[in-house]
């Protein structure tokens, strides 16, 4: 019998603590970059308590009560690079109790504390991974190379833009190899809502284009 790659790799890591054959997050890496600004690897070089958004899986939970008798809990968030721990107080994880224990790759935005020798993740929003888009807030960098783009191929970034209306502003990152770059802050009704669709779809559109989040 041939196993279910997910459950193949539950019992890999139930048996060995470890994977083996691969590793659950493999997958859903090109989101974790698009959405995140950091991995666990990288939370001492950030500043104390920036603003980091992470994705992952819950790998351990510990639940404790506060002396008012709420729940919280520490989390082990785990990504392909390693595991930090996340504080997840008592508003935030009884509005995420269910994503925390579905053992699905979730996303995470927090304040980073930064120690000495560790640091650990405040978490302000959870989400499943998969819900990225809807809880980003922040800018959408667009960069691409205005000599290659006619004025009809701009009417239908427009258009692309307008199918995925959001709340994030649009940046429109211009250059001309050699020459110049023209940067422009897009109107609100041009703000957007991101997601790898429209990654995929801008790059058909724009074969030299690139997309980054703030």
């Amino acid at each position: 019998m041939e196993w279910d790659e997910s459950v193949r790799l539950r019992f890999e890591k139930e048996s060995v603590g470890f994977y083996i054959s691969g590793h659950p997050l493999l997958k859903y890496q090109p989101s974790i970059d698009f959405f995140g600004n950091s991995r666990t690897s990288e939370l001492l070089e950030k500043k104390n308590q920036s603003t980091v958004r992470m994705g992952g899986i819950i790998s351990t939970l510990k639940e404790i009560s506060t002396k008012k008798g709420d729940r919280m809990a520490f989390a082990t968030l785990e990504d392909l690079q390693g595991q930090t721990e996340v504080v997840i107080f008592p508003e935030i994880y009884k509005q995420s109790i269910e994503m925390i224990k579905s053992e699905l790759p979730l996303y995470i935005i927090g304040k980073v504390d930064v120690g000495e020798e560790q640091a650990k993740v405040l978490a302000e929003k959870i989400c499943y991974l998969d819900q990225a888009e809807s809880v980003f807030e922040g800018k959408a960098h667009i960069f691409f190379d205005a000599s290659e783009m006619k004025d009809e191929d701009l009417n239908q970034l427009k258009q692309l833009l307008g199918k995925y209306k959001g709340s994030c502003y649009v940046v429109l990152h211009m250059s001309v190899a050699g020459k110049s770059q023209t940067t422009l802050s897009l109107a609100r009704e041009y703000a957007l809502r991101p997601s790898m669709t429209f990654i995929s779809e801008l790059q058909s559109l724009i074969p030299s284009s690139r997309i980054q989040l703030s």
